[in-house]
């Protein structure tokens, strides 16, 4: 009975909640009529719920498989794993559905910042000596002292600010996200639950990315544009003391972020409130020189809700695991490799390190019997096409090197040694001799980055993330203070110099390429 009660239990976390939803609202005034947008709403909303019923299966599965022994715990814990699996398709799927949505929002808040993608302000402000806005720039003096084009700007940042802690909120969910899914990926058990994590991961890390460049794009727009004119009007009224002040205030806020960059998940992000605050308090400051009493009521309520702080959210970091299978080479009289059991294809790691043997180079596939009982076998095909034969995997060199004799010794013409080291292969036999014919030895290349400050910023960071991933990056301080951030290495100097001109482009920042000979 209790076996038939939970099947039931999962039948109906799988479709109950795809009966009787309700209706779904735009996130963003505008999108109402988009149907791609609204169906994904819809589908998020399904996948939510969905959640939450299996969610409550798990739990009161878990509650009887405290309760039970013997067969009946067996099969209770089979099932809590078969649940668990569902939970994560569930959550997988609700990842790509809000990404989706995610995406058509922001395109079209970032396409609609000079026009309407928030409700528009009501279009007539009130006269100089109207009844009172509790919107500050809603009374008619802003209208009346501002040129035409200013004030349709300053109304449209107005308008565009709603959409940037929204922003902020999805950012701060997606980084959950992030942080749970590290975790997952560190206690994965098998490369393939490892794989899927860390794809998922990097989805909702660039969602994230992405997320943060169109905070810092929309919020850099109603920043410049608001300062710009209550700039211009307290310039208007002679009142060079509040201007001195909030350029002081900007220097402070400026000296801070300095210090904090790069301390959290994204700049953009965290020093929102900063510069919020900030605006803010300088808007209260114009409601009390112009008297308008229910803008600075107003105000006065919207500054004590605004954090003095910045959000502090945690950089997620994910350190790509292993798994690589290292076998030494065996010999076996009995064929282990057969028409019904073929040599494998070679599987090249993308992060890591491993030895393997290199025994032949061939124009076409060869039948395993010419390989001598050895084993593990494995081919991979070359840039040229043609088809290499690999035996063992080692984790180090020196064990590589012991296994090279016993291949030698079964009496194999000229193994190499060839290594892959993060996905990139490299042949140390080959390197090694023409390093001896040319009296030197192989080199390999580093990008060093040179700065005045103690953290890169944030899109050389996203640069090196996307250009150069898994590659170490290490910081050493110069005596005159500044700092030197060292990238690599990396086995060509294309490679290296690729890096370079992405970091160059970036701000022009001091970077160079160094050879280091092995």
């Amino acid at each position: 009975m209790v076996k038939n009660r939970l099947r039931w239990g999962i039948i109906a976390a799988c479709l109950l909640p795809l009966c009787g939803q309700g209706q779904v609202k735009a996130r963003v005034a505008g999108l109402e009529t988009n149907e791609t947008y609204m169906k994904l709403l819809a589908d998020e909303q399904a996948l939510i719920l969905r959640e939450d019923s299996v969610i409550r299966v798990i739990e009161k599965t878990r509650k009887q498989f405290g309760e039970s022994d013997g067969e009946q715990r067996s099969k209770l814990g089979a099932d809590i794993l078969k649940l668990e699996d569902m939970l994560f398709d569930v959550r997988n799927q609700m990842g790509i559905v809000t990404g989706q949505a995610n995406q058509i929002e922001q395109e079209f808040i970032m396409n609609n910042l000079d026009g309407t993608a928030v409700p528009a302000m009501p279009t007539a402000a009130p006269a100089g000596g109207g009844p009172q806005s509790a919107n500050l720039i809603e009374n008619g003096y802003f209208r009346q002292n501002l040129d035409p084009g200013d004030y349709a700007a300053l109304r449209r940042a107005q308008g565009n600010e709603q959409a940037v802690p929204m922003l902020i909120v999805r950012f701060a969910r997606r980084h959950g996200r992030a942080a749970y899914l590290a975790e997952a990926y560190g206690q994965a058990a098998t490369a393939t639950q490892a794989d899927s994590l860390y794809a998922l991961y990097e989805e909702v890390m660039q969602a994230n990315r992405q997320t943060a460049d169109s905070v810092a794009t929309i919020w850099r727009k109603i920043y410049d544009d608001k300062v710009y004119a209550y700039t211009y009007l307290l310039d208007k009224m002679n009142r060079s003391g509040e201007l001195a002040e909030f350029e002081e205030k900007t220097r402070q806020m400026r000296d801070e972020q300095a210090g904090l960059s790069g301390l959290y998940a994204s700049d953009a992000i965290a020093f929102y409130p900063l510069e919020k605050s900030l605006l803010t308090g300088y808007e209260l400051r114009l409601a009390e020189l112009l008297k308008l009493d229910k803008a600075r009521d107003s105000l006065t309520k919207a500054a004590a809700k605004v954090a003095t702080g910045p959000i502090e959210l945690p950089r997620v970091e994910l350190e790509e695991r292993v798994f690589i299978n290292y076998q030494p080479v065996a010999f076996s009289s009995t064929p282990k490799y057969t028409a019904r059991n073929p040599i494998p294809d070679d599987t090249v790691y993308r992060k890591g390190t491993v030895y393997k043997l290199l025994v032949g180079t061939y124009t076409k596939k060869q039948v395993p019997s010419l390989f001598r009982g050895a084993y593990p076998i494995s081919c991979g095909v070359a840039e040229d096409g043609r088809y290499r034969y690999f035996l063992g995997a080692y984790a180090t060199l020196a064990e590589a090197e012991e296994g090279l004799g016993k291949v030698k010794a079964r009496g194999f013409r000229r193994p190499e040694i060839v290594v892959w080291e993060d996905g990139v292969y490299r042949n140390i036999t080959a390197a090694q001799e023409a390093g001896t014919e040319a009296g030197g030895s192989a080199a390999l290349f580093r990008v060093e980055i040179t700065s005045d400050h103690g953290s890169l910023p944030e899109e050389v960071r996203t640069v090196i993330h996307e250009l150069a991933p898994g590659k170490e990056v290490s910081r050493s301080g110069l005596p005159d203070g500044r700092y030197v951030f060292a990238i690599g290495t990396f086995d060509t100097r294309e490679a290296a110099d690729g890096i370079a001109d992405a970091v160059r482009r970036q701000g022009g920042m001091e970077t160079s390429v160094l050879e280091i000979k092995e």
